[in-house]
């Protein structure tokens, strides 16, 4: 069986947690074919947060096993500080307040039994810019593979200061105030919101780097913590 639907326009939040959303036009298809049922959200123009996404999203829902999604985005100056719906009172991360602009694809494994958990998630990033009021950092491609993923609070601002989970990253052409980098691998792992990032690969000196970055960026105030060692530092 199969039904379709082409939406004109359709708009609203999600209480405390996402803000007000318009969703200028897009095409849903739900079918079912061998115990897997399908749900294509196709050609979706999303406006919120200050920006517009371009969407297509298809999620799988096999009985007894895990759930699928696959997400294609063309990203236009949205504001990530307005994706989750804050209180007036609420502190907002600085980092956050910014402009962000790219193409991204990303599969999500999501658990049957649990809400606020994702067992996996598969992401690649191209021409992404990310613009703060002082600063912006840019990247040519971006890889992220991220795994068990856990929220143990579902309400802003708490969502991501309660966020735990294991990543690898990799990016290329990546452009900063502060550096560039033909190449760059990072373990990222998170753990109630305390962030560690440890290099893997990095062309900062050209030298041998070993060290971690831990930040908090929802201490108040904010805390960085930083241990790096370089063999053979060159000085001229």
């Amino acid at each position: 069986p199969e039904m379709d639907f082409d939406i004109r326009h359709l708009e609203g939040s999600v209480i405390d947690l996402l803000p007000w959303t318009e969703l200028k036009y897009g095409h849903f298809k739900m079918s079912e074919k061998d115990s897997v049922s399908l749900l294509d959200f196709s050609n979706f123009s999303i406006e919120s947060a200050d920006g517009k996404v371009d969407a297509d999203f298809m999620y799988y829902i096999t009985q007894g096993n895990d759930d699928s999604l696959k997400l294609k985005m063309d990203i236009k100056n949205l504001n990530p500080s307005r994706i989750i719906q804050y209180e007036e009172n609420d502190t907002i991360p600085e980092i956050l307040d910014a402009v962000i602009d790219g193409k991204v694809h990303c599969d999500l494994t999501l658990p049957v039994d649990s809400l606020i958990k994702i067992k996996s998630v598969y992401l690649e990033a191209e021409e992404f810019v990310y613009k703060t009021k002082e600063d912006t950092s840019q990247f040519e491609f971006l890889e992220l593979e991220v795994n068990d993923i856990n929220f143990s609070k579902l309400t802003a601002p708490e969502v991501f200061s309660s966020l735990t989970a294991q990543s690898n990253l990799e990016a290329h052409g990546l452009k900063t105030p502060l550096l560039q980098l033909e190449e760059l691998r990072l373990i990222l792992n998170v753990d109630q919101g305390i962030y560690t990032l440890i290099p893997q690969k990095s062309q900062f000196y050209g030298k041998e780097e070993k060290g971690k970055l831990v930040i908090q960026p929802f201490a108040k105030p904010p805390e960085y913590h930083v241990e790096y060692s370089i063999q053979e530092f060159p000085i001229e």
